[in-house]
């Protein structure tokens, strides 16, 4: 790739009635790849304080990416992908299935009417795909927007918030659709998403290699969100035991869009979790802590609170994209608070140890089914959704403590 690139920068006007600042951020990078494609990126930013306790900003950004050489030139291979057959299980009748799903829907993916009632699910929840590069494949683009304020309020001593309105959305997203958001569109009567669907000849799509659903990488769709940020920090002194720190970091999610084919319906992940929205993205999460600057030299405890909005299976969507059947037991996730202790300390110089706990309740993290039974999975095997997080142990490690009460401690020197 060749590259040019510039950003600046620029003062408008500085201590002057209406503006105590004012000032532009621009840039602008031209990138000619070797794989044949050219893209222009670019961002231009203002910043206004009107008075001293008050400042504004809003940006705008384009944002490209090229697909790297795996997205590209991956040969076909055969692996895991989904976690879910609407055409598996016992016939209620002659044209339904007990889980509701038709001949007809079944016939479109390849189902005979001798297979029909008659090909076994998973019991593990997990189906096949046949993932491959593309070389046709062009750059993904994104488009930033954001609105924010910051205040310092100078008659409440020690005190900053900043609250920022963020929408974010990625076109012509490189990657594969997914098994299942592939069979979900058959079923709603997409013809391009039943022709990705292959059996082999016992109408299965897990018992053997040659069951599998065609899933390359393509440019699909799009991805987009939209939320507020907010930041708050408060400092109070207290007159011979230091000073309390209160600050919170939280983050409200509005919207967590998936639109999986270009020009079709999108399905929203905001407080889901699932096969294929992938771990939970709660409407609201915050961390808050408070930290105790003591009155001894260097040392300083902190108690954080960590907290994890509800959220709900994908599977009690009333979208068909990502609707099913879902575990009663575990369909819901409670709001998760979690509590850590730590403190730090100067030792000597520039030697500083550090001892904490996190987790201190020593709470589990939620259970996660893996289908079976006639009920969808909820437990995606591989990356997958907007969160590109996995499932493992039959929760998400990502998101929630999987080792319950953690002691640690950190010895830092510096030279």
């Amino acid at each position: 790739v060749k590259e040019v690139f510039t950003e600046f920068g620029l003062p408008i006007a500085s201590h002057v009635p209406g503006a105590d600042s004012l000032g532009l951020d621009v840039g602008y990078r031209y990138s000619d790849y070797s794989e044949g494609f050219r893209t222009n990126t670019y961002k231009a930013g203002v910043e206004w304080a009107p008075i001293h306790d008050a400042r504004f900003r809003a940006t705008y950004a384009r944002a490209v990416r090229a697909p790297n050489i795996g997205e590209l030139f991956t040969p076909k291979a055969v692996l895991l992908d989904g976690s879910t057959d609407p055409c598996t299980g016992p016939a209620a009748s002659a044209t339904v299935l007990a889980n509701g799903t038709t001949f007809a829907q079944c016939a479109a993916m390849g189902v005979t009417a001798a297979q029909f009632g008659h090909i076994a699910p998973n019991a593990a929840a997990q189906y096949n795909g046949q993932f491959s590069g593309n070389p046709a494949l062009q750059p993904e683009k994104s488009d930033t927007y954001s609105f924010g304020i910051v205040l310092q309020p100078r008659w409440i001593e020690n005190f900053t918030t900043s609250v920022d309105w963020f929408e974010i959305k990625v076109n012509d997203t490189v990657g594969p659709v997914g098994g299942d958001v592939i069979l979900g569109n058959c079923l709603t009567g997409s013809a391009a998403a039943c022709a990705a669907v292959h059996r082999d000849g016992s109408g299965s799509l897990w018992r053997s290699p040659n069951g599998f659903v065609i899933d390359p990488n393509v440019n699909f769709g799009s991805l987009s969100t939209k939320g507020i940020d907010i930041k708050m920090n408060y400092r109070i002194p207290i007159a011979v035991a230091g000073s309390l720190l209160f600050s919170l970091e939280g983050t409200r999610l509005i919207d967590l869009q998936t639109q999986p084919l270009t020009g079709g319906p999108s399905y929203n992940c905001s407080a889901l979790f699932g096969a294929v929205c992938g771990a939970p993205s709660p409407s609201w999460r915050h961390v808050f802590n408070t930290t105790w600057s003591t009155p001894w030299d260097g040392l300083d405890v902190t108690v954080r609170w960590r907290y994890l909005g509800k959220a709900d299976s994908e599977l009690t969507s009333n979208n068909p994209q990502i609707s099913g059947n879902a575990l009663p037991q575990t369909a819901h996730i409670p709001a998760y608070n979690y509590l850590d202790l730590t403190a730090r300390l100067n030792l000597y110089k520039k030697i500083s140890l550090q001892l904490g706990v996190n987790n201190i309740t020593d709470k589990n993290p939620p259970l996660i089914d893996s289908g079976g039974g006639g009920f969808g999975s909820n437990c995606p095997t591989i990356s997958s959704g907007p969160t590109g997080s996995s499932c493992n142990g039959n929760t998400f490690p990502g998101t929630y403590d999987t080792l319950g009460r953690f002691f640690f401690a950190h010895l830092t020197a510096q030279f």
